[in-house]
C-alpha cells in the first residue's frame, strides 16, 4: 500500500510497529496451507513473527509449509514450525503457540483462512489507540477456491452471522453486550491480542468447539474488546469445517462456558467498565 494511502495512525504503526506474533494451528489443509502463510507475508505490517504449530496432520501439510517458511526467511523477525507428537486439538495446539511467541501482540489465524493485506496494521493500531487488549474485524466467508461467497449461498447455519457484529455495534452500547449472545467475531482466527491479556485471565480452555468464544467471554471481564467495522478476514467454507463436525458438542460447551462467565462476573474485580454486567449497566441488563 502506497504510504500517501495510509492513515496517519496506520503510519505510525507501520513506522514504529512492535513485535506481533502470528500463530497458524495447521491440520489436514495441504490445499490451502501456501496461499494462508501468503496472506501473512502480503501485510503491509512488518515486525511479524510467525509460528506454525501443525497437530499431526496425515498429508502434507508440514511439509508444504516448510518448503514456504525456507523460501522466505527475510520477510519475517523470526519463524517457528512444530509437529506435535500426537494431536492435542486447537485449543491446546494454540496455547502452545502462544508460549513460542514473542511478540507484544498475538494474532491468531486458522490454516485454511486469509488475512487481508491491511489486517495486522489496522488491528494493531485499533489496539494502541483505544487501550483495549482484544480487537476483530468484519469477517468476509469465501469458498474453496478463495471466492467470496454471497449471503444467500451460505449454509444455513452461517445465515446472518457474518453480519452480527454490525448489529450490535449499530444497537447496543458496548461491543460486549453481543457476545452474551454468541460469537460475534465468529473465529478464533479473528483475534488479535495484547499479549499480558494471557497474564491477566490465562490461556484458552480445553473447549472443543467454543475456545474462542469462552476466551473473549472471559477478556470482556477486564477489556472492552475494540471492533474494526472492516472485511479483513476471510473465513473459508468447505465441507470439513469444524462447525458442522461438533455442533452437537456446541450447545453443552455453550452452558459451561456461560456458567462460568457468571461465576468470574459475581468473584472477580471487574476491570471493565463497559462490561454487560448489572454493576455497570443498572436496569438496561435486565432488560
Amino acid at each position: 500500500m502506497e504510504t500517501s494511502l495510509l492513515s496517519s495512525m496506520e503510519y505510525m504503526i507501520l513506522s514504529n510497529s512492535p513485535l506481533v506474533s502470528v500463530i497458524i494451528p495447521s491440520f489436514n489443509h495441504e490445499r490451502y496451507i501456501e496461499a494462508t502463510l501468503q496472506s501473512v507475508a502480503n501485510q503491509t505490517y512488518e515486525n511479524i513473527q510467525l509460528i506454525v504449530i501443525d497437530d499431526t496432520s496425515s498429508d502434507e501439510t508440514v511439509q508444504l509449509a516448510a518448503r514456504w517458511l525456507s523460501e522466505r526467511e527475510e520477510r519475517f523477525s523470526s519463524s517457528i514450525l512444530i509437529k506435535n507428537r500426537k494431536n492435542l486439538g486447537a485449543d491446546k495446539t494454540i496455547n502452545k503457540g502462544i508460549l513460542e511467541a514473542s511478540g507484544e501482540y498475538v494474532a491468531i489465524l486458522n490454516s485454511d483462512d486469509l488475512f487481508m493485506p491491511t489486517r495486522l496494521t489496522q488491528l494493531v493500531g485499533a489496539l494502541i489507540s483505544s487501550g483495549s487488549d482484544v480487537a476483530f474485524s468484519k469477517v468476509v466467508a469465501i469458498d474453496d477456491c478463495g471466492t467470496m461467497i454471497s449471503p444467500h449461498r451460505l449454509p444455513k447455519v452461517l445465515q446472518g452471522v457474518f453480519d452480527e457484529a454490525d448489529r450490535c455495534a449499530e444497537n447496543y452500547p458496548a461491543i460486549g453486550f453481543g457476545f452474551i449472545e454468541k460469537n460475534i467475531a465468529i473465529s478464533t482466527g479473528n483475534l488479535v491480542i495484547r499479549r499480558n491479556l494471557f497474564e491477566k485471565i490465562g490461556y484458552f480452555r480445553c473447549l472443543k468447539y467454543i475456545h474462542d468464544w469462552d476466551f473473549i467471554l472471559r477478556s470482556i471481564l477486564v477489556s472492552e474488546p475494540v471492533y474494526v467495522p472492516e472485511e479483513l478476514y476471510s473465513y473459508r467454507i468447505h465441507n470439513t469445517n469444524s462447525f458442522s463436525e461438533l455442533s452437537d458438542i456446541a450447545q453443552i460447551e455453550t452452558e459451561i462456558s456461560l456458567k462460568y462467565f457468571r461465576f468470574l462476573a459475581g468473584n472477580s474485580t471487574i476491570e471493565n467498565e463497559l462490561a454487560p454486567l448489572k454493576c455497570n449497566w443498572p436496569g438496561l441488563v435486565d432488560y
